[in-house]
């Protein structure tokens, strides 16, 4: 009677080993097929990413280029004013004030370069922005990847367990 115990025993045990290792296999392939789907869509993501980013850059340089144009046109209309002013003073006096015209021209033209420096220091600030940006997301999708990828090598590891740890 003990050997049929025994033999009993033994079969269980192999069943028991048979119907574990079927479990993990399964496992390890709806697993390893999770992984390849979120790898899929964190690559769409990349891509999504990668192509976004001309026209983050495009935003902030339109801006400038219309804070410039802006600027460029008040200072056109700051120099004819100053020389309709000069006009009229001339033709009022008779004399023509050289001197307050050249100063006149330099304070505009140092109050454009002025305006412009700001502008473009703006326009560094925000394209560092958003390359920063850029830049972080990037390296947190290509973690999120190095991440998947050992999580489905481990799935694909699991799903391919072997019976008894023999059999494949």
């Amino acid at each position: 009677m003990t050997p049929l115990i025994a033999g009993l025993g033994l079969a269980l045990s192999i069943g028991s080993e048979y119907g574990q290792t079927r479990r993990a296999r399964e496992q390890g392939r709806i697993q390893s097929g999770f992984m390849q789907d979120a790898l899929k869509d964190l690559g769409l993501a990349e891509q999504s990413l990668k192509d976004s980013i001309g026209s983050s850059l495009a935003l902030p340089t339109l801006e400038a280029e219309r804070a410039l144009d802006a600027v460029s046109e008040s200072g056109e209309m700051a120099m004819e004013q100053l020389s309709d002013r000069q006009d009229a003073i001339s033709q009022a006096t008779g004399f023509a004030n050289i001197g307050m015209d050249e100063d006149s021209i330099k304070n505009i033209r140092k109050q454009f370069e002025r305006k412009r420096e700001d502008i473009d220091i703006a326009l560094t600030k925000n394209l560092s922005n958003v390359l920063s940006q850029f830049e972080q997301q990037k390296f947190e999708m290509q973690s999120q990847r190095r991440q998947l990828e050992m999580q489905k090598r481990m799935a694909d590891q699991q799903s391919n367990t072997k019976y008894f740890g023999i059999f494949g």
